[in-house]
Order: structure tokens, then sequence, then C-alpha cells
């Protein structure tokens, strides 16, 4: 990346954009990014962007040195379990979402909701789910809950779905969607395919989503599927 090759560009005023913390603390050295707002976690294990490179100030030093990665413990993590109570087909669904962030999923969100009016999240959080649940509406105000020694928030919302199900073609087969959409995000599909320079994931970073149906039958033949995919630069199970 750009940053990691600054050591081979001659020295210049106009490269140095930002001041970051190195420390000794507890015996060790950690880098600290002071204006990361609202972070959450010890000091010691808070998430540092990948600057790559970075110049101590002290007097006689003009050797760069590398900005290590953070823990693992601190990396981009977000967890969801959504839940469907249908206690029968012709009636409103209940419909459940809850949310875990972790590490700097949980820092950004934590973040975002700073300088946001807890009745603008629900909206935003309704409109979103109503691109795919148009007859979808809030049952219960949203619980936010951050715990910020640990740095985790957790998000609960309440939702009742009218039109959950809907017949195939207008008719015939009753139809519903249950959709994984917290892999979205992490599993684009590239807009460029005949790349001449390589694709960038986000890295490190974790992504699970459990969907959870409580039907009111017993009757539905539905066989396992599993799928696994390993490569050296992303897991995939399902």
């Amino acid at each position: 990346s750009e940053h990691n090759s600054i050591e081979g560009r001659l020295p210049s005023p106009f490269n140095f954009d930002h001041v970051i913390l190195k420390i000794q603390l507890d015996g060790r050295m950690v880098w600290v990014d002071p204006t990361c707002s609202n972070q959450g976690g010890m000091v010691g294990n808070r998430y540092v962007p990948p600057y790559g490179k970075a110049l101590v100030v002290r007097p006689g030093n003009d050797n760069l040195e590398d900005v290590p990665r953070s823990r693992p413990e601190s990396a981009s993590q977000l967890s969801v379990v959504s839940t469907f109570d249908i206690t029968s087909y012709e009636q409103p669904v209940r419909f459940s979402v809850l949310t875990e962030f972790r590490g700097v999923s949980a820092d950004e969100v934590r973040d975002q909701f700073a300088g946001t009016e807890r009745t603008e999240i629900a909206n935003n959080y309704l409109n979103y789910y109503s691109k795919s649940y148009s007859g979808i509406t809030s049952s219960r105000p949203l619980e936010i809950i951050d715990h910020r020694l640990a740095d985790v928030v957790t998000v609960e919302e309440f939702y009742a779905i009218s039109n959950l199900w809907t017949r195939k073609n207008g008719k015939g087969l009753w139809v519903a969607s249950f959709l994984a959409d917290n892999l979205n995000n992490a599993l684009t599909d590239p807009g460029t395919r005949l790349r001449k320079t390589p694709l960038s994931l986000t890295y490190p970073m974790s992504r699970r989503q459990q969907v959870i149906v409580h039907l009111p039958d017993k009757d539905w033949q539905i066989s396992n599927t599993r799928t696994n995919i390993e490569t050296p630069d992303f897991a995939f199970n399902y």
C-alpha cells in the first residue's frame, strides 16, 4: 500500500498529515491514535488504523518505524441474530434483530450513535428493512446497550411484518424470504472483473448471521445444506 511504500520516497513536509502516539504501557510499547473518537476497550487493545510507517519524534531520530497491526480482538466483528416468529400464516409475523458490534465495528457504531438522535436511528433501521419487507412496522423502541470497557455495543430491534408471505406469480405456492443481509457488504461482487490490479478486502473482519424461523407447523421437509470455502484470503462457512 502507499503507507508501506513511503519509506522509499524523498522527505517532504507534504507527506506529514497526522499525529499518533507511541507509549510504554505495562512493559510493552503501545500505539494509540487519540483522534479516533468514541473508542472503547482497554488502551492497550484499541484499534489503530493500518498506517504502515510512522516517524517517532525524538532528538536525532530520522528512521521510520513499522506501526504494528492491531490485535485480533480489536478487529471489525459483527454478529447478527434475526428471528422470525410465525404463529399463523394469516397473521403479522414478529421479527426481531439482535446485533452485536465488537472491536472497530463497535467504535464506528458508537461514533455514529453519538451524533444521532435515537428516533432517527430507529427510522433509519426501519427504512433499511422496508426495502426487503414492505409491510414492516416498528412494534417496540429499539434498545442500545454499550459495554464500553469491553468494546461491545448491542442493538436490539422489534418489528411486525404484515405481508411476509406472498403468492408465487400471483397464485400457487406461498413464498417468503429470510435474508442474511449482514453479509451483503462483506461479500460484494466487484464491479471490475477483468482486473489489472489486485482486489482489496477489508482485513481483519468477521461477519456472522444466524436466521431463526419459528413456524406454526412441523410438516416441513428441509434438507441439510453445508458449504465451506477456505482460501488464503478469506473463509466462508454456511
